[in-house]
């Protein structure tokens, strides 16, 4: 009896509290006092009311059509959607981790440099991008890889980007892998900087508006994260958007990570769409993965979008079961379990899946088929890829200027004297320029490069031989004429190497020990080994005496700027071979006027 008179007790508690919240709302929606002057939407309170949530005392509710089990929720209106199209969607969802899987081990292999995958969120990118029209502009963010794949973007394609090779016709090898752009699909190019694409978004659904061959017909769609969300451009994008109008949509993926920030530390509001009243936008939230769901909201709002001409945001509700990207471990920041357990729990690929069996549309010999259809297509495709070269280097000039201005013009100026003077005989060059369409040949003078002797190498390579054997007088460089030697003396004083006498059995006079390894450099083709060596030594009588002794471990174990030349230095001709990389850094650091 007593619990039974507490549970009438609560009962009339919440009767009683909601029947005030009712009284207050409608004292404060009432207009007994008139409306505020140039707002008559908002009547005049004598009631002291604050309010924290869109939805007077509720949270924003989630759209769903399919439940956990791919079950129709009662009273549920499912989208016209036809087995053809259905299909399609279900396939292109199977489509994304079988490329993330290849993808995201071949960075782990060191073929590509880096991945995002889209694992979780593959009814929210798919089912959204079926609702859309082929014209429809995409400005995504980097987890839109099946949006593209939805419009036909070849396995070909993706692949070319992702190894940035000579079929990369869209951004040719400039972007980072998963930055794809298609203008021929109306998918703009991914930019790295979190929510670049919001502001832009607003300008581009107000390009829609002004043109009048498109207006009214065609919308665009900005795709961004919870975490983006965050950033001074999305409030931005959402207030010009508002203002300017035009048929936009923003679809927030809320995956309920910022990399390692959870949704929880990232807003105290309710979520991303309780921000879009505040615009003035139409919003909805909608279960993420529910790929009809997603279907039938997005579909909705490109309604509203085209016929009112303004923006509309979605906030698609979603779990990132993958790591952020190839640079993140996310097991550092949540439990693997917890993965594991939102795959079982929550997966969208079972859910329309088990949708399309009960319609008679998905069989399991369906799932066999096509998983092993897909494989072999995108092995294929992985396969061709890494075989292809780079597009060509005149490209790092192309595409921005109609008329290279100076500054470019120097830069590839630069870099045709730079391949002409090390692209055959510096390795690491060598090797990087064939990676390129035509080894770099067809760049103006990268075929330029000058034809060094084995002799030659081997002279760069051992100082001491270039000093005693290769420099005859007709050869020997003309030095500055502040140079001095390590004793004080100009070279008029003392001819390079002319009449030195052995010290200590070396064959070499330590006064001008400095001098001799800048004409072994200097007859080699190259100053770098002797102004390296003076650079990092400072004519100290340290150097000399090493030399003196013939310690060539010494002579090359010199600090060098890059790594390169570290891993390099006991091998005396990649000892060479760095000097000649060194040699440019040094001429335009010495202390003398050469």
């Amino acid at each position: 009896m007593r619990r039974a008179g507490l549970s009438v007790l609560r009962a009339s508690r919440t009767i009683s509290r909601a029947s005030y919240q009712t009284a207050a709302l409608q004292n404060l929606t009432a207009s007994k006092h008139g409306n505020l002057p140039g707002s008559p939407a908002s009547p005049l309170t004598t009631r002291l009311h604050f309010f924290n949530s869109v939805l007077d005392n509720q949270q924003i509710p989630t759209f769903r059509i399919l439940d956990g089990a791919g079950q129709v929720i009662e009273g549920a209106e499912v989208p016209e959607l036809d087995r053809d199209s259905a299909r399609k969607l279900y396939e292109v969802m199977m489509m994304l981790p079988a490329l993330d899987n290849v993808l995201y081990n071949s960075q782990r292999q060191g073929k590509i440099s880096f991945y995002m995958t889209s694992h979780g969120e593959e009814a929210s990118i798919v089912g959204s991008a079926a609702a859309l029209e082929p014209t429809d502009e995409v400005l995504g963010q980097y987890r839109e890889m099946g949006v593209l794949v939805w419009r036909g973007f070849k396995l070909d394609n993706i692949m070319a980007q992702c190894f940035g090779n000579e079929l990369d016709a869209a951004t040719k090898g400039r972007q980072m892998p998963v930055h794809f752009s298609s203008p021929e699909l109306h998918f703009h190019t991914i930019s790295s900087p979190l929510a670049t694409q919001i502001p832009q978004a607003a300008g581009v659904a107000y390009a829609l508006k002004r043109d009048p061959e498109r207006r009214g017909k065609s919308c665009a769609i900005c795709y961004f994260g919870e975490g983006a969300a965050s950033e001074g451009d999305f409030h931005a994008g959402l207030g010009i958007a508002s203002t300017l109008g035009g048929p936009l949509i923003y679809f927030c993926r809320n995956n309920g990570f910022a990399i390692s920030t959870p949704a929880a530390e990232q807003y105290s509001g309710d979520g991303i769409a309780s921000r879009g009243p505040g615009y003035g936008m139409d919003t909805i939230r909608v279960d993420g993965n529910d790929a009809l769901a997603v279907y039938a909201a997005v579909k909705e709002a490109r309604r509203r979008a085209v016929e009112g001409s303004k923006a509309v945001l979605v906030e698609a509700m979603s779990y990132r079961v993958g790591h952020h990207s190839t640079s993140d471990d996310s097991f550092a920041y949540r439990a693997k379990q917890e993965v594991e357990d939102w795959k079982k729990i929550d997966n969208p690929h079972h859910r329309l899946r088990k949708y399309l069996e009960s319609k008679g549309w998905w069989t399991a010999e369906d799932e066999e088929t096509t998983r092993s259809t897909q494989k072999k297509a995108i092995l294929a495709a992985f396969q061709g890829a890494e075989k292809l070269p780079k597009p060509s280097l005149e490209n790092l000039f192309e595409d921005v200027y109609d008329t290279l201005p100076w500054n470019l013009v120097e830069q590839r100026d630069e870099l045709k004297k730079l391949l002409g003077k090390y692209g055959e005989i510096w390795e690491p060059w060598r090797t990087e320029r064939a990676k390129f369409k035509n080894a770099g040949n067809e760049f103006p003078g990268a075929d330029e490069s000058p034809k060094v002797s084995p002799i030659m190498r081997l002279i760069a390579a051992l100082p001491i031989l270039g000093v005693l054997i290769a420099a005859p007088a007709a050869t020997r460089p003309i030095l500055p004429a502040n140079f001095r030697a390590v004793d004080g003396t100009a070279p008029d004083d003392h001819p390079v190497c002319d009449g030195c006498t052995p010290a200590n059995n070396s064959g070499l006079d330590p006064t001008h020990a400095a001098e001799g390894l800048l004409a072994a450099g200097a007859v080699a083709g190259t100053t770098a080994i002797g102004l390296t060596a003076i650079r990092n030594n400072g004519l100290n009588g340290g150097f000399v005496d090493d030399f003196k002794r013939g310690d060539l471990r010494t002579i090359f174990s010199l600090k060098k700027p890059h790594d390169v030349m570290l891993r390099e230095q006991e091998s005396r001709a990649n000892a060479a071979a760095a000097a000649a990389r060194n040699a440019e850094w040094t001429l335009h650091n010495l202390p003398i006027d050469y």
